[in-house]
């Protein structure tokens, strides 16, 4: 009975123990103020403190259930990638609110300053057409999506900037291929130009190198044409006055082709040989006239005068091959790149008593491809020069190289991706910048670009690339135009 009641009295003094203590307090969650912390987060922003702010404005976002304040503060992280330099980043987060918040109030604002960001990126023709293009792509997005947008005015002169760059970049592209020699590449450039950039104001310029380049692929027809239409619309620029020397040039070359005497047809046209004459006018297809030791010259003459000739299929050993000029290349090199063998022998006369050039021509084509892989995008190669022995069985082909400097990438961009983005591209492509730049790699680089576009369901995607150089720093930029075409969709059964 005692131990009973110990246990009862000790049971009550640990409860008056217990008492003693009062209520446990009851802890309360502290109310989250949106808009004092976007204030904050705002000064942060002015201070520089820009990952600190980010930090509270993804807090707002996540924490702010009035949903009056998240839409600002995805905004305002755009603002603050803006402010630290980090374009690509504050375009992103831009297009964030865009996708999120496509009626919001300042949606126009977002996409503007999208647009802006790529705008400044433009500095020079050379350098620009990458974020030209991506500018004209949002400042028109933002004209369709907006068209009471406040920005109209000042729109409008962007826009106009935006293709102005955008062509003179495709005349620059144009005329570096005009310069080297590829014509129907410099043709297609120009044409290009004239018709997606009609209101271009150097047109004069364009009809007077498209002009050019017809007329040295053979086409004079057209490139008459062309200087006519120059002289026509635009008669007191200083461009009609060279579109007139190139058509005075022409009609000179017609009337001095007219007085060339033709051959008789026959199985063997007669060639005379004759010292100091005046050379025979190439014909449309431009080919080479073939030098004696003595300086003399093949000239045709009518078929019933008696003298030497010589068959077409005529073959004359190569005696000797020289290169001269080249630095960088070895000799061994760049023969090996030819196809033309120093030991063979090489069909050089047709019928008209011409230097047939077309596999020369390749060889040359071949030696500047090697130098284009090498870096030497200004190589400029001379010849052949082709000496003849007296004799006339033995012959030497003289080739003279300029190698000009040697030119490393600047920078690689993508233009037209909307499916991949440029990340993912880049991880094909062999050439990164700062090396020197190579043809072949940057070339073998589309097939690459390509094969990742059809495992997304791409067939059939148009891939370009474009070099624009740039001579003052001696680099290139390497441009890959990307036409994606529409993504097959599964048939329904």
């Amino acid at each position: 009975m005692m131990k009973i009641l110990k246990y009862i009295l000790l049971a009550m003094f640990i409860f008056g123990l217990s008492s003693c203590g009062g209520p446990t307090p009851v802890k309360t969650t502290e109310r989250f103020d949106a808009e004092k912390s976007f204030e904050k987060a705002n000064k942060m922003i002015d201070d520089k403190k820009y990952e600190e702010a980010r930090t509270l404005l993804f807090e707002i976002k996540n924490r702010d259930f009035s949903r009056k304040f998240a839409p600002l503060a995805q905004l305002r992280i755009a603002d603050s990638y803006v402010n630290e330099g980090e374009t690509e980043l504050a375009a992103a987060e831009f297009r964030r609110f865009l996708e999120s918040y496509p009626d919001h109030r300042n949606a126009v604002y977002a996409q503007y300053q999208t647009a802006m960001i790529y705008f400044n990126e433009i500095e020079s023709p050379e350098r620009g057409y990458s974020g030209a293009a991506r500018a004209l792509a949002e400042f028109e997005r933002l004209k369709q999506n907006y068209p009471r947008n406040p920005y109209k005015d000042l729109i409008e002169i962007r826009i106009e900037k935006c293709r102005s760059i955008m062509a003179e970049y495709e005349f620059i592209v144009g005329d570096f291929y005009l310069k080297n020699g590829s014509y129907n590449a410099a043709i297609m450039r120009f044409e290009t130009l004239l018709q997606k950039f009609p209101d271009y104001n150097n047109e004069a310029k364009v009809l007077l190198s498209l002009g050019i380049a017809y007329k040295k692929d053979g086409k004079e027809e057209k490139a008459e044409e062309l200087f006519e239409r120059l002289i026509e619309k635009y008669p007191n620029v200083p461009f009609a006055a060279d579109a007139k020397k190139e058509l005075a040039l022409s009609n000179k070359a017609k009337k001095e082709q007219a007085l060339v005497p033709t051959v008789k047809k026959g199985p063997f046209p007669v060639i005379t040989i004759k010292k100091k004459s005046e050379q025979v006018k190439p014909t449309k297809e431009e080919p080479m006239q073939v030098k004696t030791a003595k300086k003399e010259t093949l000239e045709a003459e009518p078929a019933e005068r008696k003298s030497s000739f010589v068959a077409e299929g005529s073959r004359i050993k190569i005696k000797n091959l020289m290169i001269i000029g080249n630095k960088n290349i070895s000799k061994r090199k760049i023969k090996k790149a030819m196809g033309t063998s120093k030991r063979g022998f090489f069909s050089f006369i047709t019928s008209s008593g011409y230097y047939k050039k077309d596999q020369m021509e390749k060889d040359i084509s071949k030696i500047k491809d090697l130098y284009f892989d090498h870096g030497f995008i200004r190589v400029v190669i001379d010849g052949p020069e082709i000496i003849v022995n007296e004799n006339k069985n033995t012959m030497t082909i003289v080739i003279r190289i300029t190698e000009g400097d040697q030119y490393k990438v600047s920078s690689i961009d993508f233009n037209g991706n909307k499916a991949l983005n440029s990340e993912i591209l880049m991880k094909k492509v062999s050439v990164v910048p700062g090396a020197i730049f190579n043809k072949t790699k940057i070339e073998k680089n589309i097939s690459s670009i390509s094969k990742v576009y059809s495992k997304n369901g791409y067939n059939l995607p148009s891939i370009k690339q474009d070099i624009v150089p740039d001579d003052q720093n001696r680099t290139v930029q390497v441009l890959f135009n990307i036409e994606e075409g529409d993504k097959p969709q599964p048939v329904k059964k």
